[in-house]
């Protein structure tokens, strides 16, 4: 391919682990008098604001249990995160990418508390880490995106260009507005499908992939 990668963003909720939001507004539902899909629309706006910084998990636990009738206790915002799995098959991309010299960064939509967890357990296999709540804008905002790129950038001592850059994300809204600004966009749905996407971006650059593929094809013909 012509622009030589330098850097992949990686979301995290969905990419890096199994949270997925429907999920988290299925267990408050289940705890309330109201659908799945009303949870999901009345409790938007303090996912909003707990993201961008507005407001912490306390108050986050304390707004939703008062909107759906529920104790803050049951809410369990932070607590819920700590409860989830990490996404092995993306992590073992994650790693080989970094053993090849790729700069990696996360970026992701979320508050303090959360992003504790994510620093604790994430950020070390990475170059650098970003959550929302600390930052001027919050995705599918190209101007996050763009942050991230400046700043690290800025720490490898060179600028990054934004066709150096793949971003993957598992929310199409956030891979569509990434591609738009000329970043290599990926949707993840499964870290199969990440490496097959990889392989068709870039070429050879991956020696695992490259070695699964032909471990597979071997299988194939034992088989």
């Amino acid at each position: 391919m012509e622009d030589r990668i330098k850097l992949f963003i990686y979301d995290v909720d969905g990419v890096l682990n199994d949270y997925v939001p429907r999920n988290y507004r299925e267990y408050l539902s289940n705890q309330c008098a109201f659908t799945t899909e009303e949870v999901s629309a009345m409790i938007k706006p303090i996912v909003v604001e707990i993201s961008s910084g507005k407001i912490d998990a306390g108050e986050f636990d304390r707004k939703v249990a008062r909107l759906l009738g529920m104790t803050p206790e049951q809410v369990d915002w932070e607590g819920y995160y700590e409860r989830i799995r990490l996404n092995e098959g993306t992590l073992g991309i994650v790693k080989e990418l970094r053993s090849q010299g790729y700069k990696l960064a996360i970026l992701t939509n979320e508050d303090a508390s959360r992003y504790s967890v994510i620093q604790r357990v994430l950020s070390p296999m990475f170059d650098a880490s970003f959550a929302s709540y600390a930052m001027p804008a919050i995705k599918p905002n190209p101007v996050a995106y763009e942050y991230v790129i400046e700043k690290v950038g800025l720490m490898s001592g060179a600028p990054i260009k934004n066709n150096e850059v793949v971003f993957i994300d598992d929310s199409m809204e956030n891979v569509e507005s990434a591609a738009k600004i000329g970043i290599h966009a990926l949707h993840f749905s499964t870290s199969e499908k990440l490496q097959a996407d990889l392989r068709a971006l870039l070429k050879t650059d991956i020696k695992a992939i490259q070695r699964e593929s032909r471990i597979d094809a071997q299988k194939k013909r034992v088989t």
